[in-house]
């Protein structure tokens, strides 16, 4: 049985939700404690699509045979704040993405599809391989360890396998237009532990296409077929399955880093993480099973 090393990492941190490229502005931090303290929050993912018509997803008649469909900002609710649409966390006017290297507007926030993944109501996360080649052939990507490709089924929950999310968080008071949030956020943020995921399978889609990843899974399809990859056309991730119980959002998100009007600093954990003033954490693995244990410790 292979077991985790110095050698493999037994977590990885992976940024996700909201960003400057993918967005423009930050999730909403919703309490007013300090910056560097543990702050009550909400998940804001990324944007995918300006609108549910699209013909980038997988024809309509595909999905609905899974009963999945495309929903935007507007038709989810947030999971620390069901009682508002996360499209109410975002500019009332724009967001943008940066495409082609130019940054555009997309009007009407709350009509745009999200990438909503991670998908902690069904424990589902979709990535890839580090060094997976591109379908466009444009160069690599993706942030899972390649040692955790050789763990076969079993050994993936014997050896307690992790995934940590984590993202750039800023003060929220009310709904503005994109260049009033863009400018207050800023001067006062921080990047957040906001979630865990214990591993309890890895799912190849390259490798198993996704008709016999769900063929197999017929008795709990929901983790591959509400990952958000699988609305998309030709996406071959790698489903990540995570332990129900061991899989959710916390409710209030734990400082690594932040900026206080242009001063940076790191927190305790952060550091034990390795985590530096700059650092944007697009992913980072742990290799030391105490300070996994210790950051674990933190959930609230």
């Amino acid at each position: 049985m292979t077991s985790p090393s110095n050698d493999v990492p037994c977590a990885v941190l992976l940024r996700v939700g909201l960003d400057t490229d993918l967005g423009g502005v930050w999730g909403p931090i919703t309490d007013n404690r300090a910056i560097d303290e543990k702050r009550e929050f909400e998940f804001i993912p990324f944007p995918n699509w300006p609108t549910t018509r699209t013909i980038r997803s997988k024809p309509e008649s595909e999905l609905s045979r899974f009963r999945v469909e495309l929903h935007s900002y507007d038709d989810l609710v947030g999971l620390n704040h069901s009682d508002r649409k996360l499209s109410e966390f975002l500019p009332n006017d724009y967001i943008t993405v940066k495409e082609d290297k130019k940054k555009k507007r997309w009007l009407n926030p709350g009509g745009i599809v999200p990438h909503n993944d991670p998908n902690f109501r069904y424990a589902t996360s979709g990535e890839y391989w580090r060094g997976t080649e591109r379908t466009d052939r444009s160069g690599t990507h993706g942030r899972l360890p390649v040692a955790w490709k050789n763990f076969r089924s079993g050994e993936v929950r014997a050896n307690e396998l992790w995934l940590l999310f984590v993202e750039r968080l800023a003060p929220f008071t009310s709904q503005s237009g994109f260049r009033t949030m863009e400018s207050a956020q800023k001067s006062l943020n921080g990047i957040y532990l906001i979630g865990s995921m214990l591993v309890s399978e890895f799912v190849d889609i390259a490798t198993t296409g996704w008709e016999s990843a769900i063929a197999s899974h017929l008795q709990n399809p929901e983790p591959i077929v509400e990952n958000f990859h699988f609305r998309r056309l030709k996406d071959e991730p790698v489903i990540t399955i995570g332990v129900p119980n061991k899989t959710r959002l916390w409710p209030t998100a734990i400082p690594l880093n932040f900026v206080i009007d242009g001063q940076r600093g790191v927190t305790e954990t952060g550091r034990s993480l390795h985590v530096t003033e700059k650092d944007q954490v697009r992913f980072k693995y742990i290799y030391d099973r105490d300070i996994l244990d210790e950051v674990l410790s933190l959930e609230p």
